[in-house]
């Protein structure tokens, strides 16, 4: 289907693309749908490493226990 499209019927989608936006739009909506990728893309690599990397284990010590304890009896 793609490959049926000639030069005349690029330059068309492309006149029309223009009467419908305008000229300053054009540039503002090819840069926010680069933004948005870019946002995207930074989201599926910290959802990837959030999965990748185990959580950080915290090793209690004594003190921390006597919190508790004080704090459960209080």
């Amino acid at each position: 289907m793609l490959a049926d499209l000639s030069i005349w019927h690029i330059l068309i989608l492309v006149a029309v693309v223009t009467l419908m936006f305008g000229t300053k739009r054009i540039p503002e909506i090819g840069a926010s749908i680069g933004k948005g990728i870019q946002a995207f893309k930074r989201g599926l690599q910290d959802v990837g490493n959030a999965i990748e990397e185990p959580p950080p284990h915290r090793r209690r010590n004594s003190r921390d226990r006597c919190r508790t304890r004080a704090h459960r009896n209080a």
